[in-house]
């Protein structure tokens, strides 16, 4: 089965949160908890969409990451929904400008946060 989806956030309760509720909606996803593990998973197995969070553990950041995928892209589509505790209009334009699908912050309710990952899935099709 082809995985639509890949999750990445280092938070175990917020990534098993999210990834049941993307296991209720049928949409395959796997997960990673760091960049090295996200980038081992890109490149097995190229996904529709990647929630990415924008601060990762070991010294590579999510914007570090995201800049990583895309050289792996080549002519694939990458299609980021950026996840962030940080709520500023910084990081969100530094996002639209990459091309971004949606920014989402963490601690907005757990109901809008799942919603805007779900429109975002559907226009990643």
């Amino acid at each position: 089965m082809a995985h639509d989806m890949l999750v990445v956030e280092d938070d175990a309760v917020l990534q098993q949160m999210i990834t049941m509720a993307l296991g209720i909606d049928g949409i395959p996803f796997r997960t990673a908890d760091d960049a090295a593990e996200a980038l081992a998973q890109v490149r097995s197995e190229w996904p529709r969409m990647v929630l990415l969070d924008m601060n990762l553990p070991n010294g590579v950041d999510g914007w570090t990451l995201w800049d990583q995928m895309r050289q792996i892209a080549a002519d694939r589509p990458l299609n980021v929904v950026v996840f962030s505790a940080a709520h500023n209009s910084v990081d969100r334009c530094a996002a639209a400008q990459r091309g971004a699908l949606a920014v989402l912050v963490k601690n907005q309710p757990l109901a809008e946060l799942l919603d805007q990952l779900r429109t975002a899935y559907r226009r990643s099709a």
